[in-house]
């Protein structure tokens, strides 16, 4: 499932603000806690990649055209005050960036796309096959984490380093254990959490019973990308 990002600074839980992404309808809604109201953004960007709809996961080969998936809140901007949100449809290998005070101005959003249009900007690609279900940014380390459906891995991104493929690694890979990583997290204590569940061999053949289907992963982010390109 899309997931719902939360933006929200420390004692300022008043202040909140989520983010859902509609992969379907390729829209970005925003609930602001304070105004209690909803808004949605939309753009082009929020679309499926046609180039990079197929997947091959456990031997299983499909198409999907899922659009917007998953939104993550990075560093603070102490020169501007506002933080970058990154985000990415699953049937794509490129990320998008935005600044959080664009999605969080309802006048904005209720202006019209070419309002706003500009502010979100493509970083790059991600490099060959890393089809994304989820993202996390942790604090600590500074680092994107991915879930890497079509590789069985979880990827990472400094984000100190400029946003290339080549500055992206992988923090762990499993073609066993790890098949279909569809979810990924990060709590308080900077320990990164993944779960994967082999949704496309229930979907298109016939999952064993008799094996662990769900598996859950975990890992402190600096432990993660120690030896890796990330560090």
């Amino acid at each position: 499932m899309p997931n719902l990002e939360i933006d929200v600074e420390p004692g300022k839980c008043d202040e909140a603000y989520a983010y859902i992404a509609d992969y379907q309808w390729q829209g970005l809604y925003v609930y602001g806690f304070a105004e209690d109201r909803m808004w949605r953004f939309k753009h082009n960007f929020f679309s499926f990649e046609p180039r990079y709809g197929r997947f091959n996961i456990a031997g299983q080969q499909f198409v999907w055209n899922d659009g917007l998936f998953s939104l993550a809140v990075g560093a603070l901007n102490k020169d501007t005050g506002d933080r970058p949100v990154y985000l990415h449809a699953m049937a794509a290998i490129s990320e998008i960036v935005v600044p959080n005070s664009v999605l969080k101005n309802e006048t904005l959003a209720r202006s019209g796309e070419d309002h706003y249009a500009e502010r979100f900007r493509h970083l790059g690609s991600r490099g060959p096959n890393t089809h994304s279900s989820s993202h996390a940014f942790d604090e600590k380390t500074g680092v994107l984490f991915y879930a890497e459906v079509n590789r069985n891995a979880i990827g990472c991104w400094n984000s100190a380093q400029e946003f290339h493929a080549e500055n992206h690694g992988i923090v762990h890979l499993d073609n066993e254990n790890m098949i279909y990583p569809a979810d990924l997290t990060i709590d308080n204590d900077s320990v990164l959490w993944v779960i994967s569940n082999r949704l496309p061999i229930w979907i298109y053949s016939k999952l064993n019973t008799t094996d662990f289907n769900y598996r859950i992963w975990r890992q402190s982010t600096e432990k993660s990308i120690d030896g890796t390109i990330c560090a």
